[in-house]
């Protein structure tokens, strides 16, 4: 029995004396955990506005066309810009002796001075409503009553009036960098002769389209 004990200790030595020889081997560095990325955020509601573009399809009682628009917030929820696009108009208009109805054609040029006051400034909104509205010079080209498609820019009146609008709508960003914007109008046109027949062409306009923020 001590025989079994002394070789069971001399092994224990042995075990201990071979442990303390070998070399210790460094644990393995665990590769770096990537650090999660944030989900993308839309870009704060001031810079978004800062500077921005929009282009609009507007439906208007006597024309349909594209506005397009660049404006620029210097101070807090107010931006100033201009707005400005091509009108064409068609009427029908009875002739002078009430029988014959005839067609007649102009291209509006509004170029509106204008100011967006938008109803928020919480900078996580997705929705955002705001007024609008501008003045400034409507041009005119008109061509009188005309029964051909094609139009003679010789035989064109130009005209020089006057036009304004206010209205109310709302910016939905759906995107960085990007939003849709929908709103009302009422546009007032005026010249100082006919256009199409009317020197009035007053109206409650729709507007759809996107707008795009610059520098962000």
């Amino acid at each position: 029995m001590k025989t079994i004990h002394g070789f069971l200790l001399l092994g224990v030595l042995w075990t201990c004396a071979r442990a303390q020889q070998l070399p210790v081997q460094p644990h393995p560095a665990l590769p770096a955990t990537p650090a999660t990325a944030r989900p993308n955020q839309f870009t704060r509601l001031d810079r978004f506005y800062q500077k921005n573009g929009t282009m609009q399809m507007t439906v208007h009682p006597d024309f349909a066309t594209a506005l397009f628009s660049y404006f620029h917030e210097p101070a807090s929820q107010r931006a100033f810009g201009i707005i400005s696009g091509i009108a064409p108009i068609n009427q029908t208009i009875e002739s002078g002796n009430g029988l014959t109805a005839v067609q007649t054609r102009a291209l509006l040029f509004p170029v509106w001075l204008s100011v967006k006051i938008r109803l928020t400034n919480n900078p996580t909104a997705n929705f955002v409503p705001y007024l609008i509205g501008g003045l400034g010079p409507s041009f005119a080209l008109d061509f009188g009553p005309n029964r051909q498609v094609n139009l003679n820019l010789a035989d064109s009146n130009f005209l020089a009036g006057g036009s304004a609008f206010a209205g109310a709508g709302v910016d939905y960003l759906w995107a960085q960098g990007w939003a849709v914007s929908a709103d009302l109008r009422y546009i007032v046109l005026r010249y100082p002769t006919a256009v199409a027949g009317r020197t009035n062409l007053d109206g409650l306009s729709f507007s759809i389209g996107i707008v795009h923020g610059f520098g962000l």
